[in-house]
């Protein structure tokens, strides 16, 4: 099942469909940019936190951003930014990302992924919505960036698997609610 289809059946929220529909395009063009090598491993800068930035951090940042500049978001919050960037004050939810978790991880050939929390407004100053309870989040979930590009997706009510079918360009269900067993 791909994911509109699945997200149509899952979600009746429109707005958040399109949102997680865009993270998903990103993811994409994320994957794209991974795999192109065209990005130079040795030029860095620090963030706000003093982190270093890889140009892949900030490629994704950018990417994931202008991604998201949508009515539906507004704001996004990110470990790339300095602060809360707003989008749309009328929007309903706020996305936070860490763009390229584990980018230092890149010249070992180790899986790198982007995570992603999407918080309803509810009423709240957009400073204020990041601070949320993690019971408020609408939806959250990590796209892995290894030798395949997978997405774990949850709604609040089980964590889903989707797999990047390259030659259609999207994500599809490979596991719905998947489980760990108890004893592990």
């Amino acid at each position: 099942m791909k994911i509109a289809n699945f997200l149509n059946k899952f979600s009746k929220d429109e707005s958040l469909n399109n949102i997680v529909q865009r993270l998903c395009e990103s993811a994409i063009t994320i994957t794209k940019g991974i795999h192109n090598d065209d990005y130079e491993i040795e030029q860095t800068t620090k963030n706000i936190d003093g982190d270093t930035q890889k140009p892949l951090d900030l490629f994704s940042d950018r990417t994931l951003l202008d991604s998201l500049k949508i009515k539906d978001v507004a704001a996004y919050c990110s470990e790339e930014q300095e602060g809360l960037v707003s989008i749309n004050e009328d929007g309903k939810f706020v996305v936070v990302t860490d763009p390229l978790d584990g980018s230092s991880n890149i010249e070992a050939n180790v899986s790198i992924g982007t995570i992603f929390s999407i918080f309803p407004t509810n009423g709240l100053k957009v400073q204020e919505t990041i601070f949320q309870q993690g019971t408020k989040q609408a939806c959250s979930g990590f796209f892995v960036y290894g030798p395949r590009t997978t997405l774990f997706l949850t709604f609040k009510n089980g964590t889903h698997l989707f797999c990047l079918n390259k030659k259609l360009n999207n994500f599809e269900l490979m596991q719905k609610d998947i489980l760990i067993q108890k004893s592990t």
